[in-house]
């Protein structure tokens, strides 16, 4: 039943970042309110803490957070965790990458410092650590600065 709601949960989130999209623009910084208990960042035009204008959001449950997606590295998602805890001090207790891509999944280790399960099929952790090792290796082939990890 657990895992049910879980699931319920996610695809509600990502029925709702998808779909809201444009409608929420905004220039920077903090999560917008989609749905009583959804929050994201939506339409970002900003990229000084979000490098690659990804919509990474959250869903406050009855004992805790659900994530989805935790943007480029450590230090964006530090600021997501910051933007969250704006939010809610309930604890984060899932984080659920939509994909592989370097933009939704590197930085799961703050969430994961954080005491939260990491939910994704067995094959984005496959083609992270596939990809992993370039990515770190030519951030600037992703449009990033060569200095960004």
């Amino acid at each position: 039943m657990k895992i049910k709601h879980i699931v319920s949960s996610v695809a509600l989130a990502l029925a709702v970042l998808l779909l809201a999209g444009g409608a929420f623009a905004q220039e920077s910084g903090g999560l917008v309110q989609l749905s009583e208990s959804v929050y994201s960042y939506v339409g970002v035009t900003d990229n000084s803490n979000n490098a690659f204008l990804a919509n990474a959001g959250i869903v406050i449950g009855e004992n805790g957070v659900l994530v989805v997606d935790t943007l480029t590295s450590a230090n964006e998602a530090e600021v997501l965790l910051a933007d969250i805890r704006k939010v809610t001090d309930k604890p984060i207790l899932y984080v659920v990458n939509t994909h592989y891509h370097l933009d939704h999944a590197l930085g799961n280790v703050v969430f994961a410092n954080e005491g939260a399960e990491i939910v994704a099929h067995e094959a984005c952790l496959e083609n992270l650590i596939k990809g992993g090792e370039d990515s770190m290796a030519h951030p600037e082939s992703y449009g990033l600065p060569e200095d960004f990890w």
